[in-house]
């Protein structure tokens, strides 16, 4: 449990952790009035009784006994008014306890949330394609919320600690041995039980971890691919799938729920069990049954208010240990995602990286971190690409021109060789060698948003231009959509664009690529999943940027490069050849099974 606890501490800053030490003291302050409401009980019992005004004096008579009620039911009268002041106080003070303990762990969780998303945009590409986005959604929602619910978990079993501290000193302070006694049997049969649960509780935490991302997987699976789902009627198999996670979900959870309500019956007993001791060894020990009546009324009310303590520590201690895993998982994402954001610092320095001449990739490796360390998937990449020069990249599925463009625009770092850029290491500057990139991918993702704020993407409305949205707009021929659109710009477009055409979308994506006027333009197989009609017209937007902007254009139809001042012919991981369409048409026997392939018209004049 400590463990926990010091993990969550760890994902405060030290702001949060002064304040988390801070809330201590009112909580030692609520326990002395907690202590001091049950201490009521026994002079106010001995003053009903009225013939033992001796003994409650012995206690708090300093409080309860002032000198002008000489009437003894003036005195009584005096004593229960303060007695319900008291309790007032004592519960108006838990009460505001509670609420600042939500409060502060609500908002904690809250700052580590958006934390966290920040950290987990900034990890390196290469983290998420190893990763399971289900993972990552899980973490950011259920695990944070569980995990600072176990931190608010952490609070109240510390303030009930210290709340049933107070009442145990008073109770030894009036029958030290009996309190003794009693306070030993409690705490061995409580820890007895808490070693049993807690290991039960730990391990089927974990077991629901990764259950809940397995479940939210299965969800994104089944409306991912929904068209399939519909055409080849699999709907049964992905119930069937979907029902098997749930219901071993459903017995989890009908284990740790029983589980964790049950400490509640077994404390409930024990201080029962022990309250019973009390009243026979009290009867035994006092020779007066009003004597021993006054001080059962105070053991009875100190285990009143002790019995839903006990209860609330075992079971938060038990439901800390259930969160285990999820800690140590979020604890591990936080510390690698802290590491990878002072490395992004440390990368982007402010310096500048001009680009007025060529960028030179200078025997480039890569190997992916799943693959076996002999399967490389580029080796010997050397390649020069002149500034304002057309590249198109080509070549067989599993090539490496994916790859190889992900290690171009710095989403990959190399395993060995460099990319300089007018002589400067790309990934020394990487921010400033990004801000020269435009990117179209084949899948565009669109915002469920306005068609403005998805070609600003990622730029807050009042800092949106509305010249170069207009430019940008007639660059990529969507002049006739926005014309269309019932608001125009202010159109929102769907989830993903549904509500739009392949070659609409793509255009959007150009758009988006050219708001920000960037020098280089990475078009990865932009018109590849587009008819004949809208990949002419796509293949037309990019052909207009020719001159202006370096382009970089990966395609498996070669009629989308026919044209580039430059092809460069990828095979096994490396360039096998380059040259103008023509020169390839003419001496490579691969580039001519690939046009052959894609039936191209090998007609037409180079960008």
């Amino acid at each position: 449990m400590l463990n926990v606890a010091l993990k969550l501490l760890a994902f405060m800053d030290s702001r949060s952790r002064r304040q988390f030490y801070l809330l201590l003291a009112p909580m030692l302050a609520t326990s002395i009035l907690e202590m001091a409401s049950i201490g009521m009980i026994l002079p106010l019992s001995f003053a009903l009784i009225g013939n033992s005004t001796d003994k409650y004096q012995k206690y708090m008579a300093w409080a309860l006994s002032p000198p002008m009620l000489a009437d003894q039911q003036q005195l009584l009268f005096y004593m229960v008014g303060v007695f319900v002041v008291f309790f007032i106080l004592k519960n108006a003070a838990i009460l505001t306890m509670l609420f600042l303990i939500t409060r502060f762990t609500q908002t904690r969780m809250a700052l580590f949330q958006q934390q966290m998303f920040n950290l987990y945009l900034q990890r390196p590409y290469a983290f998420h394609l190893r990763r399971n986005t289900a993972k990552t959604i899980r973490d950011l929602g259920s695990s944070i919320g569980s995990s600072f619910d176990g931190l608010r978990l952490i609070m109240n079993l510390l303030m009930d600690v210290l709340l049933a501290a107070a009442a145990c000193l008073l109770l030894l302070i009036v029958e030290p041995w009996v309190t003794i006694g009693v306070g030993i049997f409690l705490l061995i049969m409580s820890l007895a039980f808490y070693r049993k649960l807690a290991p039960l509780l730990q391990r089927w935490g974990a077991q629901g971890f990764s259950l809940e991302a397995e479940i939210i997987k299965s969800i994104s699976q089944g409306f991912g691919a929904i068209k399939d789902i519909k055409i080849l009627d699999c709907h049964d198999y992905l119930n069937r799938a979907f029902a098997e996670k749930t219901a071993r979900r459903a017995v989890l959870l009908t284990r740790t729920i029983t589980a964790n309500q049950s400490p509640r019956l077994l404390i409930e007993t024990i201080i029962i069990l022990g309250f019973m001791v009390v009243v026979i060894v009290l009867l035994e020990l006092r020779g007066s049954v009003e004597e021993a009546i006054s001080v059962l009324g105070l053991f009875g009310m100190a285990t009143l208010r002790l019995m839903p303590s006990m209860n609330r520590i075992i079971s938060s201690m038990a439901e800390i240990k259930q969160r285990t895993a999820m800690v140590d998982a979020l604890y591990v994402d936080f510390q690698e995602g802290l590491i990878d954001a002072e490395k992004n610092k440390q990368g982007d320095a402010g310096e500048s990286l001009p680009f007025e001449h060529e960028i030179h990739l200078n025997n480039l490796t890569f190997r992916y971190e799943q693959a076996a360390q002999d399967k490389s998937a580029l080796y010997g990449i050397n390649l020069r690409i002149a500034k304002g020069e057309s590249i198109g990249v080509v070549g067989p599925s599993g090539s490496g021109k994916t790859t190889l463009i992900n290690i171009f625009m710095g989403l990959l770092h190399p395993g060995t060789g460099e990319m300089l850029v007018d002589g400067i290491d790309a990934f020394s500057r990487l921010r400033a060698w990004q801000n020269h990139l435009g990117y179209v991918p084949q899948q565009v993702y669109l915002l469920d948003d306005t068609l403005r704020r998805n070609i600003a993407f990622g730029i807050e409305d009042e800092n949106i231009n509305e010249e170069r949205i207009a430019e940008v707009v007639s660059m990529a021929h969507l002049e006739d959509l926005v014309a269309e659109l019932p608001a125009g710009l202010g159109t929102e477009v769907g989830e993903r664009g549904m509500r739009l055409s392949g070659g609409q979308q793509q255009r959007i994506g150009i758009a988006r690529a050219l708001y920000r006027d960037p020098d280089i333009l990475v078009f990865d197989e932009a018109t590849s999943s587009l008819d004949g009609k809208t990949e002419h017209e796509v293949t037309r937007a990019i052909e207009e940027l020719s001159g202006e902007k370096t382009l970089i254009i990966i395609a498996h139809r070669l009629s989308t490069v026919r044209r580039c001042r430059r092809l460069i012919l990828m095979k096994d991981g490396h360039i096998k050849d380059t040259g103008t369409f023509n020169e390839l048409m003419e001496k490579n026997p691969d580039f001519q099974r690939l046009v052959q392939i894609g039936n191209i018209d090998i007609n037409g004049a180079p960008l």
